[in-house]
């Protein structure tokens, strides 16, 4: 039978069948729409953490420090930020460490600072908050004055240096002895200090004073000479050539294998010199070859020699090594004149050393110069080394104080009082320890032991 819409009974057949296949292409549609969705979620990025709690107040004058804990869910790097940082404070964006110390003029409050925190996708950070600097409430605690190292000490002159060893030092009064103060701070006390005149000469008396060591700055100024040294240590004629008036050249050598090649090179260019002392072949030889390369006396002689009918009024200079102790030296089978030739021997026995009762030791000097005269070095061809060194690489040393520095000049007086010239070890710093050059407080000791001499 044909289907005839237009009938009654067919209208109602038709909606029917209309309603079913409008239900079931949407049905179709959502499954779609459903399927689609599910193949690609979308799902929001998680923000990196921080988290900490600030101190919100610092004393003036006192460190502060703040650095927050951070995370990143994805892996990503951490880059840090502030707003509103501090003028008085650094801040790392590596690691978000907030860190400074504040002065006295930083004193208010410093507010709304903010870190935060990124990883590249997204950022955190952390409540805003404020930083009150306040005044430091830490008494400060009196310090007061002292005296220093130039107290109680005879000079020839006011002393300008070592007046205080804490405090402020007024103007030096007087015209020997000399007065001055040492005013304490934030209510301490003020010492009252004061040096004799000494009107002596210290150590012995010689016109010609050694100092060896960095003696040159970098414009060629003879640096002892400041302290009335004039006896220079040289190592080229062009040295030689350029020291001032009044300053004469002992030439270091360091050889010791006769006269050979090396040596008359050596030696040739300041023949007829007129700022020429002497020649200073070796320091410390060693006659055995234990110690250091071994050193014989028929070397030295043969050097000796050759300087002396070569260049006419030169001296030679060694200095001596002590084969024994401290305090009972030989120089037995050593050098001497005899077997030499040499003019000058220099003794270094150094007294102030930790390993004498009470740190010093004064009749080490005159053991080594009965020694030394034992075995036929005259007083007059004895040349005395005074320690003006100690510390640093040093341990084995200390260095004197200017009375002790004073006592050991008094104590060389007596046993050899009229050298040909003497030395001073050392102007210059060896091994990190102290040196002559390094210590204003001995320095005008041997400024009055040369100039009144």
């Amino acid at each position: 039978m044909a289907f005839n819409a237009g009938t009654r009974a067919g209208s109602f057949i038709f909606a029917a069948l209309l309603g079913i296949a409008l239900s079931a292409c949407n049905q179709d549609q959502t499954a779609a729409a459903s399927t689609t969705s599910g193949s690609s979620p979308t799902t929001a990025a998680a923000a990196p953490t921080i988290a900490g709690t600030p101190n919100t107040s610092v004393a003036a004058r006192a460190a502060y420090s703040f650095q927050p804990t951070a995370g990143s869910a994805s892996g990503g790097k951490l880059t840090f930020s502030i707003q509103n940082m501090p003028s008085w404070a650094t801040f790392s964006k590596a690691t978000g460490l907030l860190s400074g110390t504040p002065s006295a003029a930083d004193v208010k409050v410093y507010s709304n600072i903010i870190i935060s925190v990124g990883d590249g996708s997204a950022t955190a950070a952390l409540a805003a908050f404020s930083i009150g600097v306040t005044q430091s409430v830490k008494p400060i605690a009196p310090v007061n004055g002292a005296c220093g190292s130039s107290n109680g000490i005879a000079v020839s002159s006011a002393p300008t240096t070592g007046l205080c060893s804490t405090g402020t030092a007024s103007a030096v009064g007087g015209s020997g002895p000399w007065s001055w103060s040492c005013t304490g701070s934030n209510g301490g006390i003020t010492a009252q200090c004061s040096a004799p005149r000494h009107t002596e000469s210290i150590g012995p008396v010689t016109n010609l004073h050694y100092a060896p060591n960095a003696n040159f700055d970098s414009n060629g100024n003879y640096l002892p000479g400041a302290d009335g040294f004039n006896l220079a240590e040289i190592s080229d004629v062009g040295t030689l050539n350029s020291l001032p008036t009044g300053v004469v050249g002992l030439v270091w050598v360091g050889l010791c294998n006769g006269v050979d090649s090396t040596f008359t090179a050596t030696i040739q260019p300041f023949i007829g010199n007129p700022k020429l002392f002497g020649f200073y072949l070796m320091d410390e030889p060693d006659p055995t070859g234990q110690y250091a390369p071994l050193c014989t006396a028929a070397n030295l002689m043969a050097e000796s020699d050759w300087i002396h009918a070569h260049l006419p009024g030169a001296k030679t200079f060694i200095v001596m090594m002590n084969l024994g102790t401290p305090t009972s030296p030989t120089y037995a089978n050593t050098y001497n004149p005899a077997n030499t030739h040499i003019d000058l021997f220099g003794l270094d026995p150094y007294p102030v050393r930790p390993q004498f009762t009470a740190g010093v030791d004064y009749k080490v000097i005159s053991a080594a110069v009965s020694a030394a005269e034992a075995e036929g070095i005259p007083a007059s061809s004895i040349v005395p080394v005074y320690q003006a060194f100690g510390g640093g690489g040093y341990t084995s040393y200390t260095l004197p104080t200017p009375a002790q520095e004073q006592q050991i000049l008094s104590t060389w007086a007596s046993v050899v009082p009229n050298p040909a010239f003497d030395y001073a070890y050392s102007w210059g710093v060896q091994d990190g320890d102290q040196s002559l050059s390094t210590t204003l407080d001995l320095q005008p000791i041997f400024l009055q032991h040369n100039a009144k001499n």
